[in-house]
């Protein structure tokens, strides 16, 4: 029984690692995608001045 129940610890914990670095992999693509929207409008900006 004991055994079983270490498994599924660790089952869950291995869950629960997949899952942060999944929120991680989301964070860093929202961030990517910022970066760009700010790149974007820096463009258009130099645009407007010249």
């Amino acid at each position: 029984e004991e055994e079983e129940e270490e498994e599924e610890e660790e089952e869950e914990e291995e869950e629960e690692e997949e899952e942060e670095e999944e929120e991680e992999e989301e964070e860093e693509e929202e961030e990517e995608e910022e970066e760009e929207e700010e790149e974007e409008e820096e463009e258009e900006e130099e645009v407007r001045d010249t």
